[in-house]
């Protein structure tokens, strides 16, 4: 999930988002008793993208193209449930949290990297620009890999929000400010059983990448009201994303994710 643009504060800023395949080096031998000089340039790299990168791919292209029959069928069967129809889901692609057209088609060209989950349950592929960053939750399903991108509840007040960067709820768009003295930080809203099953989750353990690189993520206050955790991300030139993803709750297989895009 995405926001496009930043202000500057101390010489930072942030976008936040509801945020390639590695390479593979061609393995060339001489044929024994061969001429070759030494000097002949090796056949260049190929690089294969995972079927997560290119499921992943393939729904940035369709939303980029305004196709929500095409993309549709790419999400996870909770994240279909959680709109009901393909008619609420396209409803809701502008404001939901979820990428955009707009985001989409400029992901789309960027290089997408993917890494393993906690225990292996879901791949968590990522792509990121100077301006948009995003991340997007696969799995395997009954149907095969699916993307888990359900958005923001359309009613009542969103259940997270990032405190530094200040980007506020994750279905709210604008500038965001980045204070680069203190932690990346995000705040959940702790849920309360009589409501009922929370649609988002009320984690009380988050899991954090930079780029494509684990970093820890801790529980660093909480409250009756809400649990605030930290992100210790590494010190990085240049725009670089940093994506949290959380379980639903321990009785479902869906996971949620919310990236924030850095310049420093």
């Amino acid at each position: 999930m995405t926001l496009l643009g930043a202000i500057s504060l101390i010489g930072s800023m942030a976008l936040v988002g509801c945020s390639a395949s590695p390479s593979t080096p061609s393995s060339t031998a001489d044929p024994a008793g061969s001429a070759t000089p030494a000097s002949t340039p090796a056949p260049a790299e190929t690089t294969a993208e995972t079927p997560e990168i290119a499921l992943a791919r393939d729904y940035l292209d369709a939303i980029a193209a305004g196709d929500s029959q095409t993309s549709w069928p790419l999400l996870s069967p909770e994240s279909q449930a959680f709109y009901g129809s393909v008619d609420t889901y396209e409803q809701l692609a502008a404001t939901g949290g979820t990428v955009t057209a707009v985001e989409a088609t400029e992901l789309a060209s960027a290089q997408l990297v993917a890494a393993e989950g906690p225990e292996g349950a879901i791949t968590v592929v990522s792509g990121a620009t100077a301006d948009a960053a995003d991340a997007w939750i696969v799995r395997q399903t009954d149907s095969g890999l699916r993307i888990d991108d359900a958005g923001v509840p359309p009613t009542g007040e969103s259940v997270y929000s990032w405190i530094n960067p200040a980007a506020g709820p994750e279905d709210q768009t604008g500038e965001a400010a980045y204070d680069p003295a203190s932690p990346v930080a995000i705040s959940f809203a702790v849920a309360d059983p009589a409501d009922g099953r929370s649609l988002v989750g009320s984690p009380e353990t988050i899991y954090a990448w930079q780029g494509d690189q684990p970093v820890d993520a801790t529980l660093d206050a909480a409250s009756d009201a809400q649990r605030t955790f930290v992100v210790n991300t590494t010190p990085e030139t240049g725009p670089h994303a940093v994506t949290v993803v959380w379980q639903v709750s321990v009785d479902s297989h869906e996971w949620r994710s919310s990236t924030v895009l850095l310049t420093s």
